[in-house]
């Protein structure tokens, strides 16, 4: 996070992160704690290639030194387990959507896979 950047938001005195470091965060917590909405920003990080796969390994692998490949991460994703108590809804530019954790998971996986192949 060394080499986060702020940016002002609309001419104001408010200071935001860019878009990759929110990225890299979201990876932090994703890796760092079970909650449906992490998987879910994970997939949106894919979906709109904020980050690129070396990128995502690296943080990765920086985070949990057991991480260290695409592979890994496939499985450290398919391993995931639904936490008790979680959200199970989320909102996109369309509206809402209902997921439950096994669908964002298989979602996940399969952005991750496509990614890796572009």
């Amino acid at each position: 996070m060394a080499t986060a950047t702020f940016n002002s938001f609309e001419n104001s005195k408010l200071k935001i992160l860019d878009v990759k470091s929110v990225a890299k965060l979201k990876l932090i917590a994703l890796i760092m704690r079970d909650k449906s909405r992490d998987l879910f920003d994970f997939g949106a990080i894919l979906e709109h290639n904020i980050l690129s796969i070396n990128e995502i390994i690296d943080l990765f692998s920086k985070v949990d030194s057991k991480i260290t490949s695409t592979n890994d991460i496939i499985n450290f994703i398919a391993l995931k387990k639904e936490p008790k108590d979680d959200e199970a809804v989320y909102l996109s530019e369309s509206g809402r959507m209902d997921l439950n954790f096994e669908q964002i998971k298989e979602q996940v996986i399969e952005k991750f896979i496509r990614k890796q192949s572009n």
